[in-house]
């Protein structure tokens, strides 16, 4: 339900590129892998510490690599203009078979 309505919220932003929301979850997996390997010092957003070291203690190399690989896809895909909630649909789906 929480994902849906992000979605929709998403894909109803139409002057915002795919990209800005792509930096955005590099930076948020950028600190998931540093608090998997134990180093805090440098998150990046630290206002959802908590957020991000409860996903961390979920989640494997393996997974990290794969959500890393899934958004590399997703800047390939931005520039051929797809839909933005279409990607994240599939971004999110993808991630959840773990």
């Amino acid at each position: 339900d929480t994902w849906l309505k992000q979605a929709q919220s998403v894909a109803a932003r139409r002057s915002e590129k795919l990209e800005s929301y792509l930096e955005v979850l590099y930076s948020l997996l950028e600190d998931t892998v540093l608090l998997v390997h134990s180093s805090r010092k440098m998150l990046r957003n630290n206002d959802i510490r908590a957020e991000r070291e409860a996903l961390a203690s979920r989640v494997d190399f393996e997974w990290l690599r794969r959500a890393i690989g899934r958004v590399d896809e997703m800047v390939e895909l931005g520039r051929r203009n797809i839909q933005k909630s279409i990607a994240f649909d599939a971004f999110a789906t993808s991630l959840r078979t773990h």
